[in-house]
């Protein structure tokens, strides 16, 4: 959704009842190899100083053996892109499907 609402298409933030995203995810790494995945916090993705905050939050609790960390914030349901559909809850629910469809993704199931 960063592209599409940086190139000026509408959007809601977060949740459309009361605008506030889902938390997001800042990788760590103590050592170069595997990392964890932490859930920190929510982050305005269109605010510079809260996305900064969000990271360096990120970094202060990655403790003093803290490698390297993620370029980018993971945040959940950030946007919600406005087309010319806009897919509901019960058409997820139903396998609702779009014969225009670009995407099939999914995660955590």
């Amino acid at each position: 959704g960063d592209v599409a609402a940086f190139a000026g298409a509408p959007f809601v933030l977060g949740s459309e009842h009361n605008n506030v995203p889902l938390w997001y995810a800042n990788r760590r790494q103590a050592a170069p190899g595997p990392t964890q995945s932490v859930f920190q916090s929510t982050v305005d993705v269109t605010n510079i100083e809260d996305y900064t905050r969000s990271v360096h939050v990120g970094l202060r609790t990655g403790g003093d053996k803290l490698h390297d960390h993620q370029p980018y914030l993971a945040p959940r349901e950030s946007r919600h892109i406005w087309g010319d559909v806009v897919t509901t809850l019960t058409d997820h629910l139903t396998f609702r499907e779009w014969e225009d469809v670009i995407n099939i993704h999914r995660s955590n199931t």
